[in-house]
């Protein structure tokens, strides 16, 4: 049932676009001068410089030399000026603004210029790059076992838990799922069947369906296998390395924006009952809001400073600062005891 409504919401939204908004392919002017950051007056003058330069070509005239000479000239002129009008306005528009600032001079400047490559070295890159990450992937996990093979194993218990136990999730509301695309950035992926801002736009249509699969996701204990699939994006970990070595790649999974929204919904009823048991360490600072790396190292250096530190004292400190490594936390431990949840 599930995973029929997830593709049936996907085929009917794109039977709807497909009526109304057919999918059309064009050309798309990409390049460092770009025509939108002209005036309307550089536009006219280089517009007049091409009639006047068709006419000397024709006629061969010195007097349309002199017409189309003088009008390379003006247009000149006009273009350098248009572009230093945007150039500052695009700098006045993030003054006082260290970041964007930056990110402003960056693309002014065409330093985030990416490669073009054609169909056949995208298709060899594709092969590539999955055939390196899923020998990565493999590489790890026989890794693993075989740490696990040579290591002495442990007597895993549970901790015990007290608490009210969570069997099952509240339902989903339309409204809930408003506040929650209310306040997602109107960021699109390649998997999305229309574009998050159309989603955004037409929440009165979309809302009782996101809710109705939210609903039945979570009644089942199981997420739609079509959401399960993300555009894995390779990105360069460092400026300056080699592009055509995979190893030097970052994998970037893009999920679709439905995905998001379920993804979501299930956090935020897990995420109070976790935080409020006796058995989640208040120093966790991985996958924390609020919570980093940063606050891991500050209290370490908050330690070291307002008392004296000791071999043993600051081995202490830093094993409060993560799990105790002797016990595996398990779903009994925060007293999740739905099948569905599993």
């Amino acid at each position: 049932m599930l995973q029929r409504s997830a593709e049936l919401f996907d085929a009917e939204v794109r039977r709807v676009l497909d009526i109304h908004a057919p999918l059309r392919t064009g050309r798309r002017r990409y390049g460092q001068h770009n025509i939108r950051q002209l005036s309307d007056e550089a536009r006219h003058a280089k517009q007049l410089r091409r009639r006047l330069e068709r006419r000397y070509r024709r006629t061969g005239l010195e007097s349309d030399r002199r017409a189309y000479v003088s009008a390379c000239s003006a247009a000149r002129d006009s273009i350098m000026k248009s572009r230093a009008n945007h150039i500052r306005a695009k700098l006045d528009e993030v003054s006082g603004d260290v970041g964007a600032t930056w990110r402003a001079v960056k693309n002014l400047l065409h330093s985030n210029r990416n490669d073009v490559f054609s169909d056949d070295e995208c298709a060899k890159f594709v092969s590539t790059f999955c055939k390196f990450f899923v020998d990565k992937v493999n590489r790890i996990r026989s890794n693993i076992a075989v740490a696990l093979q040579s290591t002495v194993r442990s007597a895993f218990t549970d901790r015990p838990y007290l608490g009210p136990a969570l069997s099952s999730f509240q339902p989903v509301t339309t409204e809930e799922v408003h506040r929650l695309l209310s306040a997602m950035p109107s960021k699109s992926s390649p998997l999305d069947v229309l574009p998050c801002s159309i989603l955004k736009a037409c929440t009165g249509t979309f809302l009782p369906v996101i809710a109705k699969l939210a609903n039945l996701s979570m009644q089942t204990g199981k997420f739609p296998s079509r959401y399960k699939q993300a555009q894995v994006l390779p990105i360069l970990k460092k400026a300056g390395l080699d592009r055509l070595s995979p190893e030097n790649y970052r994998p970037i999974s893009n999920l679709s924006t439905v995905s998001k929204i379920l993804e979501r919904l299930v956090l935020t009823r897990l995420r109070p009952h976790l935080l409020e048991s006796t058995n989640f360490s208040k120093y966790q600072s991985a996958y924390r809001k609020g919570h980093s790396k940063e606050t891991a190292l500050l209290k370490i250096s908050m330690e070291c400073t307002l008392r004296p530190m000791t071999s043993r004292s600051l081995s202490s400190s830093v094993s409060n600062c993560r799990p105790p490594s002797t016990q595996l936390i398990t779903r009994s431990c925060f007293s999740v005891s739905s099948p569905s949840l599993a």
